[in-house]
């Protein structure tokens, strides 16, 4: 997200790195198709660093589980801290996506100094990220925040008028769909390892483990 209550503190979480890493934000004002858990995404994963960053935006000791169903849990083994969220998606074709609600954003924002204020969203309001699995490696890739405020710019509302960086899609799930497979340059480019969370599949053994 953007500066004030929006900004993340020097050690972030996975969608709070994120949202920080474009200066802004980029909601729909609802899920363009129905949500359901990816069966891919459960196991644990660990944090891998990614080309461009100091350090991985997640510590060695820390890690993401996902259980059956997707509720996730992302553990701070630093800060001692743990969110809880629900990891759930929907698929278009070869392009999957991650949507995380207001009380998903809640549960994240809660270690900072400032949570913003998600009740000024729109009450179906996602945050949306693109993802794929490769040989055991996940990585999410999230709105291209230059394109949107660019080309895209009068496509999208004011989410929030205190916050003029926090965009909208505004749409039917049906209109919001069509936005996506027309602009399949809304989101970041995989390749683009600087702007891309990658994460590495435990091995049986450590996924297991409490």
């Amino acid at each position: 997200m953007t500066a004030g209550p929006w900004r993340a503190t020097a050690r972030v979480t996975f969608p709070l790195m994120l949202m920080t890493m474009l200066g802004g934000c980029v909601m729909f004002e609802r899920a363009p198709m129905a949500l359901s858990c990816d069966p891919d995404l459960v196991g644990r994963w660990l944090p891998l660093p990614a080309e461009g960053q100091r350090d991985t935006p997640l510590g060695p000791d820390d890690y993401a589980q996902v259980q059956p169903g997707c509720r996730a849990l992302l553990s701070d083994a630093v800060n001692k801290q743990s969110s809880q969220f629900n990891a759930l998606g929907f698929r278009d074709g070869e392009h999957r996506y991650l949507a995380f609600g207001r009380q998903d954003l809640d549960s994240l924002f809660r270690a900072m100094p400032e949570p913003p204020h998600t009740a000024e969203l729109a009450p179906e309001a996602v945050f949306l990220t693109r993802y794929r699995i490769q040989d055991d490696v996940l990585e999410v890739a999230l709105p291209n925040l230059v394109q949107v405020m660019g080309g895209m710019a009068e496509l999208t509302v004011a989410a929030d008028p205190a916050q003029p960086t926090v965009r909208m899609f505004e749409g039917t799930p049906d209109e919001l769909l069509a936005l996506l497979r027309q602009h399949p340059d809304l989101f970041d480019e995989f390749e683009r390892t600087a702007k891309v969370l990658r994460m590495r599949r435990a091995p049986a053994a450590a996924a297991d483990a409490p």
